[in-house]
């Protein structure tokens, strides 16, 4: 497998190179020699040169978000690592049940990991079946590009179960791009009146895996001249697993800037309640600490997400 560094810059030329054409190409995975990418319908001319800036911070932050994430795997799991293109591995010769491994969307790469050491063992790209041993324990991640990867633990009581499809949650490039549509819509404007920044496009936050209690974090962020939140951080998290998450989709979403006397400034101390909303097999919600759930009437269908 290609190493994250040579990931990171095949990842980029690609998407350098891509915006010269009449459409945007963002890759969904790049090793050294070959990359496999969605068309999203966004004309690359809609883009100023800021806003091609700020697309290619953003993937350098997911890119980084993903390098994170192995790394704090690593503390606990010495050898883990993502598998991000499909590979071949050794047989196992007592791994002789199957685990169907599905996603949504469909097109991940399901690995199977070592429960002691985080070594990959097997892969194979959704939906598939991967192949387990009845008495073992596993780690099994999900990654996509452009979605946060998902890594849980396996144990055999969870085979009993119809696997059900591991919700990937949105695509955070085509969010970005569809929000930044929305800023040069209205950048177009003329005579603006004084406003605060305002919601172009947002999605929710996946469900962290190994939760099992709902809750919230308040995300408090500024909204740059351009629209883009920075400063970002997820404060009072209800649980620890929350603020991860919390911090990686707001850097996705994007705003209309705050106007005042007819130029955009930046807005200081936005905050936001992102409200994570966990269910059991049966569909019953799983209640989190007092005061965690939202009021009738409070709640938000955009910020709240059901796995």
């Amino acid at each position: 497998m290609a190493s994250l560094k040579t990931f990171s810059a095949a990842f980029l030329f690609s998407f350098g190179i891509s915006l010269a054409g009449p459409d945007i190409l963002i890759p969904e995975a790049a090793a050294q020699d070959d990359s496999v990418g969605i068309k999203i319908p966004l004309s690359a001319k809609n883009l100023s040169p800021g806003q091609r800036a700020s697309m290619s911070r953003f993937i350098k932050d997911h890119i980084n978000f993903i390098k994170e994430g192995e790394l704090i795997m690593q503390n606990t799991l010495p050898n883990f690592e993502f598998v991000m293109t499909e590979k071949s591995f050794d047989k196992r010769l007592n791994a002789t049940e199957t685990y169907r491994a599905r996603s949504m969307p469909s097109g991940s790469i399901a690995a199977l990991h070592d429960f002691h050491t985080g070594e990959p063992i097997e892969s194979c790209k959704t939906p598939c079946n991967l192949s387990v041993a009845p008495t073992e324990s596993y780690h099994i991640s999900h990654f996509k590009m452009g979605h946060l990867p998902f890594i849980r633990q396996i144990t055999p009581e969870d085979r009993t179960f119809e696997t059900i499809p591991r919700n990937m949650g949105a695509n955070m490039f085509e969010a970005f791009l569809i929000g930044m549509q929305c800023q040069s819509e209205f950048r177009a404007q003329k005579n603006k009146a004084d406003q605060d920044a305002k919601p172009c496009y947002r999605v929710p936050p996946l469900i962290p895996p190994d939760t099992y209690e709902s809750g919230f974090c308040i995300a408090v962020f500024d909204v740059n001249q351009n629209g883009f939140p920075e400063n970002i951080e997820a404060k009072d998290c209800t649980h620890p697993n929350f603020k991860r998450q919390s911090e990686a989709v707001v850097r996705s979403w994007t705003y209309t800037p705050k106007i005042e006397r007819g130029q955009a400034v930046t807005q200081r101390g936005v905050e936001t309640k992102l409200t994570y909303r966990i269910m059991d097999r049966s569909g019953e919600l799983l209640a989190g600490p007092e005061g965690a759930m939202p009021k009738p009437g409070e709640e938000s269908p955009l910020l709240n997400y059901k796995d």
